[in-house]
């Protein structure tokens, strides 16, 4: 896998961690308020890009909390 920005290994952890605590994915709205970001299209953005990458997978595009993290499937 490619290797990711500071930005994007900060939303990728804070999915992860998301995922981990409440046993379903972060809306949109809460990666960009667990990072920062106002701008929801930022958000967008990251997070296309940590699929561009192969860390997580986008199943169901227009549905929200659709977020699947690769390799994580044992944890849950």
């Amino acid at each position: 896998m490619e290797k990711l920005t500071e930005r994007e290994e900060q939303a990728y952890d804070f999915i992860v961690n998301y995922f981990k605590d409440n046993g379903f994915a972060p809306s949109y709205k809460e990666i960009g308020d667990g990072i920062y970001y106002a701008s929801q299209s930022s958000v967008k953005d990251v997070v296309e890009s940590l699929q561009r990458k192969g860390y997580i997978e986008l199943p169901f595009k227009a549905t929200a909390r659709a977020i699947k993290v690769v390799g994580m499937e044992h944890i849950i």
